[in-house]
C-alpha cells in the first residue's frame, strides 16, 4: 500500500512538472508569434504615397493628359522630392523629356509652353512669388537668369552686450533659404523652351544690364520672413548647379566662427577660473574692483 500510494504521488508530481513545462513552453511560442505580429504590424504602417506614373510613354513636348496617367502607390522611402502627387499641380505643363511607361512623373521633366510666360502660371501650386531689389554683386554678377536655383543668405547687424553691460553691433551671416528656384529676373520669366535652352541659347551681341529685381519662390511662411528681412538686412544670392539639389546644414558665421576658421588653436582659449572673491582698488579718485582666483 506504501508503495503504491508513492507511485501515485510521484506520477502527480510529474504531471505537475510537465504541465508547468508545456505552459512555460506556451506562453514562450505565444511572446514569439506577438513579437512577430507587432513586427508586420509596424511593415504595415509604413507610410505610402500615391504619385502619377506614365501609362504609356509620353513624348518630349507634349501636353500632360489625364489620360495619359494613372496613379500608384509607394514607400515613402522610394518617392523622390520632385514627383507629381496631383494632376491639378502640373495642369497646363508640357513634357520637356521623353517619359517611359510606368515612369513617375517628375516636375524635373515639365515645364510650361512658352506661351504661358506669366509669372502666375510659372509659379509652382502652393508656392508664392516674392521679387526683391538685388545689386549686381548681390546676384552673382548679374549671372541669375530664371530657372535657375539659388541659395539665399542674408548680412545682418545685431545688437550684443558686453560684459561691462555696454552694447555694441556685430554682424552675422544667415544662410535662410537653400535651393530656390528663380522664377523671373526683371519681366523676364522661364516656361518649357526656356528651361530647356536656357544654358545654349545665344549671347546678344551687346550684354544689357541685369534687372535689380528678383522674382523667387516660395512658401507663404518663407515668402512673409524675406519681406521683413529684405527691409532689416542686405540679401545675397549664392548660384547652385542645377543638378545640385542637396540640403546642407545651416550655420551662422561671425566674427568668431571666422577666426576659428582661420586659427582653431588660437580660437580655443583655455577659460578662467571663476573668482573666489574681489579686492577693491583706488586709482586717484577712480575705485575699481579686481577679481581674485586660485
Amino acid at each position: 500500500m506504501p508503495k503504491q500510494r508513492l507511485v501515485l504521488i510521484l506520477g502527480t508530481v510529474l504531471a505537475l512538472i510537465t504541465a508547468l513545462l508545456v505552459k512555460a513552453w506556451m506562453d514562450q511560442q505565444k511572446d514569439i508569434y506577438e513579437e512577430e505580429a507587432k513586427q508586420q504590424a509596424l511593415q504595415q504602417q509604413e507610410k505610402v504615397i500615391s504619385i502619377l506614373v506614365a501609362k504609356k510613354e509620353i513624348p518630349a513636348g507634349s501636353p500632360i493628359e489625364p489620360d495619359y496617367v494613372e496613379k500608384k502607390s509607394f514607400s515613402e522611402t522610394k518617392v523622390t522630392l520632385d514627383a507629381v502627387t496631383s494632376l491639378d499641380r502640373i495642369q497646363g505643363m508640357v513634357t520637356i523629356a521623353n517619359i517611359l511607361q510606368n515612369e513617375p512623373i517628375t516636375i524635373t521633366k515639365l515645364a510650361f509652353p512658352r506661351g504661358a510666360s506669366g509669372l502666375a502660371e510659372v509659379t509652382p501650386v502652393g508656392r508664392r512669388a516674392i521679387t526683391i531689389s538685388v545689386d549686381s554683386i548681390a546676384a552673382v554678377a548679374g549671372m541669375v537668369k530664371p530657372g535657375d536655383f539659388v541659395d539665399v543668405i542674408v548680412l545682418i547687424s545685431i545688437p550684443v552686450q558686453l560684459p561691462d553691460g555696454k552694447q555694441m553691433t556685430d554682424s552675422r551671416v544667415i544662410p535662410l533659404f537653400q535651393n530656390v528656384e528663380v522664377l523671373a529676373v526683371g519681366q523676364s520669366t522661364v516656361g518649357a523652351a526656356g528651361k530647356a535652352n536656357r544654358y545654349v541659347q545665344e549671347q546678344p551681341a551687346e550684354a544689357k544690364p541685369q534687372s535689380p529685381l528678383i522674382t523667387l519662390s516660395l512658401t507663404p511662411r518663407e515668402a512673409g520672413i524675406l519681406a521683413y528681412i529684405s527691409e532689416q538686412a542686405k540679401i545675397r544670392l549664392v548660384l547652385r548647379n542645377p543638378q545640385d539639389n542637396k540640403m546642407e546644414p545651416l550655420e551662422i558665421t561671425s566674427l568668431d566662427s571666422l577666426f576659428k576658421y582661420i586659427s582653431p588653436q588660437q580660437a580655443e582659449k583655455p577659460e578662467l577660473p571663476k573668482p573666489t572673491g574681489y579686492v577693491e582698488v583706488y586709482r586717484g579718485l577712480v575705485k575699481e574692483k579686481v577679481p581674485l582666483r586660485d
